[in-house]
């Protein structure tokens, strides 16, 4: 019988109105997915699409197949997508408010909420809002200074002032230089904070800089470290073998 109904022709509309038809009726049972599916037969995407978003638990199922039968750049598909980016902000915003409370953990859910909205702006086309996503909340996470990097490459952009402010490249810069100071990892914070050496933004070259003198103390301490090891060595291989 369901082999018979999907054989059909759907561009007519008796058989659009059939399909609508059980379409509500698997509503009624549950069948969200199944309900979904007759829904798209009728032609009718933006009820499909509010059944699965309403009532499946991951909305990616919902985004995919609005991009399908209509195309990234649909009416259904921007707007879930604006849907998307909103419920985000909302995350990010009350992640914001727990992170004044301190701990650990809620400045890694801040991170997380940041590089959320980074990938749905940058999905939605917005790469200035992307980078800004990661600089707002995201600018003690190492690998956020790296993507703002990646995606004005990609973009074909000479530098990464094209997507975002001195302001806001000297703050990713200084939270990836602390990071990775504090990693162990100072030629790599060094790196970065180099990356942004001609920024011409007063305020920020202050946080650079007391970036990079700390940094500049650490591997100073591992120099010294090391020459005395050296040292040691040196004298330990030299001297008369009969003493």
């Amino acid at each position: 019988k369901l082999v018979g109904f999907l054989s059909r022709d759907f561009d007519e509309e008796k058989n659009r109105v059939a399909a609508a038809k059980n379409a509500y009726a698997l509503l009624g049972q549950h069948r969200f997915r199944l309900a979904a599916a007759f829904f798209l037969l009728a032609c009718n995407l933006k009820e499909a699409v509010s059944v699965l978003k309403q009532k499946e638990p991951d909305g990616q199922l919902a985004a995919m197949i609005a991009a399908i039968v209509e195309g990234a750049d649909g009416d259904v598909s921007k707007g879930l997508m604006r849907a998307e980016i909103e419920s985000a902000e909302r995350r990010a915003a009350e992640a914001d408010e727990s992170q004044q409370a301190g701990g650990v953990s809620a400045e890694q859910h801040r991170q997380s909420c940041a590089w959320n909205l980074c990938v749905l702006h940058a999905c939605a086309g917005d790469s200035n809002a992307a980078a800004a996503a990661l600089a707002s909340r995201g600018r003690m996470d190492a690998r956020a200074f790296d993507m703002v990097d990646a995606m004005a490459r990609r973009l074909g952009h000479s530098n990464r002032g094209s997507l975002i402010s001195n302001k806001g490249l000297e703050a990713l810069a200084a939270g990836a230089a602390h990071t990775l100071e504090g990693l162990g990892l100072p030629l790599a914070a060094l790196r970065r904070l180099h990356a942004v050496s001609g920024s011409s933004d007063s305020a920020g070259g202050g946080v650079r800089e007391s970036s990079r003198a700390a940094v500049m103390g650490r591997l100073s301490k591992l120099c010294a470290c090391w020459s005395a090891t050296g040292g040691a060595g040196h004298d330990e291989g030299v001297g008369n073998p009969d003493d």
